[in-house]
């Protein structure tokens, strides 16, 4: 598949699963971001617009669980994962995780978390 976005020209043969998602999608390593036509998500979950209370959408998950796309300045939806994010709080402090690797393995860890969440939060 070619790939044409504000960033030039890609190209890929790479197809995968993204989790949550039913059904294979493209998938490029070089790319910093998910990219999924609207058109096959409607086939898969319903889908909600609304021009005027913030200009977005909202995929409706089978499980009751909601993923709102807002409109970013540039006129394309994105899904902001850092308002996204769900699950359960723990107790630990970072101090008592962190304490129980060493410094490299934490730092490791610390960067396979940032590339993760670069690659647009993929399972783990």
């Amino acid at each position: 598949m070619t790939i044409m976005c504000n960033a030039g020209v890609t190209r890929t043969n790479m197809i995968g699963e993204l989790d949550g998602y039913p059904g294979e999608v493209w998938y490029s390593p070089t790319g910093i971001a998910n990219i999924l036509a609207l058109s096959y998500v409607e086939k898969h979950y319903r889908v909600t617009y609304d021009s005027k209370g913030g200009n977005g959408f909202t995929v409706h998950k089978e499980d009751g669980g909601m993923k709102n796309f807002i409109q970013s300045i540039k006129g394309l939806f994105y899904l902001d994962t850092k308002k996204n994010v769900s699950g359960t709080v723990l107790g630990n402090s970072v101090a008592y995780n962190k304490s129980r690797y060493s410094n490299r393995n934490y730092s490791q860890a610390v960067l396979a978390r940032e590339v993760q969440n670069m690659i647009g939060r993929p399972s783990t």
